[in-house]
């Protein structure tokens, strides 16, 4: 990406998809950080000289690094319990509505965009 880069330090990978990672890594700023907290089940192409140039910092955290089918199964099996952490739901004809939720620090405790 040429020209101006946007002013944001810290980027967040929470949701696997190999576009997160290729986009921040396009956009970033020098010195910025990306931090991957997905399980990304596909491997991600990644340009390591644009990496390189910017000197993005990459970090990794994984919360179930052995567990995580099983954690994934549990969560299939079981998801009312887990439906329960969502506080809002929008339509994706709302998104700019959750978003703003989701920003409003206390408001909510997790937010979502469904697409019917």
């Amino acid at each position: 990406m040429r020209g101006v880069r946007p002013a944001t330090d810290i980027y967040l990978d929470a949701a696997g998809v190999a576009v997160v990672p290729q986009t921040v890594t396009s956009i970033a700023k020098h010195g910025a950080t990306l931090g991957i907290v997905a399980a990304h089940k596909k491997p991600v192409e990644l340009d390591f000289g644009g990496i390189l140039q910017t000197e993005l910092n990459i970090v990794w955290a994984m919360g179930y690094p052995t567990e995580i089918f099983e954690v994934t199964d549990d969560i299939v099996e079981n998801w009312e319990k887990y439906a329960k952490i969502i506080s809002h739901r929008f339509p994706f004809a709302q998104t700019l509505e959750a978003l703003e939720l989701a920003a409003t620090p206390g408001a909510a405790d997790k937010v979502t965009v469904v697409f019917d």
